[in-house]
């Protein structure tokens, strides 16, 4: 992604894990940011212009939420399967900021991740359920 104009910080122990992305310092043109996030994502996802917008605006955000009082989450359901929905989270996990998609994760090792790193969570649509059996398989042992 030319237009975004940046790099992973190799020197932390936390950009090893997630890929965090740093701006080069020179102002960059937001809308030719956004052009090439969209393009991007319409170059794996059948996906409408409008929608896609959308994702890459929240792209953005995963950039700069921390100076923010809001945060904006976004829900992939479609009442179909086999319609692109990982397909789509896989794409926003490269885009993101320090993207971790948090799936066959324990409970333990999601909450230090999100305690050492503050990762983007990408959260796949099972992962209710992985923690809520995570839960009670430590109710079970603890009997």
């Amino acid at each position: 992604m030319s237009n975004l104009a940046c790099h992973t910080d190799r020197m932390n122990i936390e950009s090893v894990i997630y890929k965090s992305i740093i701006p080069d310092g020179q102002p960059q043109e937001l809308a030719a940011i956004l052009d090439e996030i969209v393009a991007t994502i319409k170059q794996f996802v059948i996906i409408g212009e409008e929608e896609a917008i959308a994702l890459a605006v929240w792209v953005v955000h995963t950039c700069l939420f921390r100076q923010r009082d809001a945060v904006a989450y976004v829900a992939i359901q479609s009442p179909e399967k086999r319609c692109g929905k990982t397909t789509l989270l896989s794409v926003l996990a490269g885009l993101a900021d320090k993207a971790l998609v948090a799936s066959n994760v324990s409970v333990g090792a999601l909450f230090r991740a999100i305690d050492e790193a503050g990762p983007t969570l990408m959260e796949p649509p099972d992962l209710p359920r992985i923690l809520e059996a995570d839960l009670w398989a430590r109710e079970e042992a603890a009997r």
